[in-house]
């Protein structure tokens, strides 16, 4: 099955919905993919974001986000931004990112 079709099902109708959390990248990682599966040697990060008092960690794979979405994150173009993230809980910690947007300081 095509994994872009999958990513835009998810992405239109997932289920649980994704949630929103605001936030600013305050670190980020680059790793990869040790575990032997289809995934392997494949890079993604591992980013710690901030709001007010409370921390997250997201991780961001390549077969999850858009290409741009990586990129700006490989070259750290998201340096002093707030972001409203789109992400789900992972089984055991932290959060998959699915997409940001901008956060509209005018509201």
């Amino acid at each position: 099955m095509n994994k872009q079709i999958i990513k835009e099902n998810i992405l239109t109708n997932s289920s649980p919905p994704l949630q929103k959390l605001p936030g600013k990248i305050v670190y980020q990682e680059k790793k990869k993919v040790y575990k032997k599966n289809q995934f392997y040697g494949n890079p993604y990060f591992r980013l710690q974001v901030v709001n007010k008092a409370e921390k997250y960690i997201f991780f961001v794979y390549p077969n999850l986000v858009s290409q741009q979405l990586f990129n700006d994150i490989d070259q750290a173009n998201h340096a002093g931004k707030e972001y409203i993230f789109f992400c789900e809980k992972r089984k055991k910690r932290g959060w998959n990112l699915w997409n940001w947007k901008l956060k509209d300081h005018a509201n």
